[in-house]
């Protein structure tokens, strides 16, 4: 993954998010940069144009100015980061080019410098006092600030391609901790339905929900299935969780990128309505991670009729087959 460096650009965080256009799509954005004549330039991690909408230059109000004569490492994606699934696939394998010099400062939206990405940090060694959070409003001038540019074609990275810098980074935070345990386990990864910004768990899919999900989780405890929540888990008990396990099934969504633990996981059931978005990225993280090959399967529903998602129809709600279920479990 190449980076490319900048020269004498502002940056400021907003602590409200603003409509920006990409292409014909309408999305929010909290961070902004400024040529040295203070005129908007793309993000400069996104991967093509971003517009906003109906912003000026007096739109952002700048409340002071701070000027950064460090050689300086953005570690920042995109504001969807917030979600847990976009932090971990757009965000968190930036990190491999910082740890190639980490002399550098590394600088933080205020807003997106929380308890997973302080998590992430530690465990991989990051000196605090290395760390620039860029506090909300205030215009930082920087002389020399390094980005990784988006992955992928698309604002999105949940979808596309595996990127091999981030299994590199997962596998650093998997191989910090040594794990010994019975094998065999089973487990349901349960949506805990929290908005939580320190643990990544924002409001993006939020309605994608299983409507009979208490008779599935009768069943599966019936059939000796744990039933664990990840949602605001730090680091070391996510890969806890994993520890010894072979059977996962799972609601697709942002949970299934605690694949990334999956060392041991031999059998993967993910259920999703008709549009299971992520299917393909998320079976190959379960490739990339895993020590055996991984027997991968997945249900699709017809999405409910009531609770949808108007913006989005891959976050609708559905109602899961139990028995499907129960016979995929007694033909492991």
């Amino acid at each position: 993954m190449n980076s490319v460096a900048h020269n004498n650009i502002s940056i400021i965080h907003v602590p409200e998010k603003l409509n920006v256009r990409f292409g014909n799509e309408i999305n929010t954005e909290t961070l902004f940069c400024f040529d040295e004549n203070k005129k908007f330039i793309q993000g400069i991690t996104y991967p093509r144009r971003i517009e906003p909408i109906g912003m000026n230059q007096g739109s952002i109000q700048s409340l002071g100015k701070c000027e950064i004569k460090e050689d300086c490492f953005l570690y920042y994606s995109f504001d969807f980061q917030r979600s847990y699934a976009h932090y971990m696939t757009q965000c968190v394998p930036k990190l491999k080019k910082y740890l190639e010099n980490k002399n550098k400062k590394i600088v933080v939206p205020s807003f997106y410098w929380n308890e997973l990405t302080k998590d992430i940090f530690n465990i991989l060694e990051i000196d605090k006092t290395k760390v620039l959070v860029l506090e909300p409003q205030i215009e930082y001038v920087f002389s020399n600030i390094e980005a990784v540019p988006h992955i992928g074609s698309g604002w999105d990275g949940v979808g596309g391609t595996i990127n091999y810098d981030g299994v590199e980074i997962y596998k650093k935070l998997v191989d910090s901790f040594n794990h010994e345990s019975a094998q065999g386990k089973r487990i349901y990864l349960k949506r805990d339905g929290k908005s939580d910004n320190d643990h990544g768990n924002g409001e993006i899919g939020s309605t994608r929900k299983i409507e009979n999900e208490k008779s599935l989780i009768e069943l599966l405890v019936k059939r000796n299935f744990e039933i664990v929540e990840m949602g605001c888990k730090p680091i070391r008990q996510k890969i806890n969780s994993f520890v010894g396990v072979e059977v996962v099934v799972s609601q697709i969504g942002a949970n299934c990128m605690n694949f990334i633990f999956s060392k041991d996981v031999k059998n993967v059931l993910l259920l999703s309505n008709e549009q299971p978005i992520g299917k393909n990225y998320y079976f190959g993280l379960l490739d990339a991670m895993s020590k055996s090959t991984v027997n991968k399967s997945i249900f699709t529903f017809s999405s409910s009729k009531r609770n949808v998602d108007p913006k989005n129809s891959t976050n609708n709600p559905f109602f899961v087959n139990v028995d499907a279920v129960d016979e995929w479990i007694s033909k492991l």
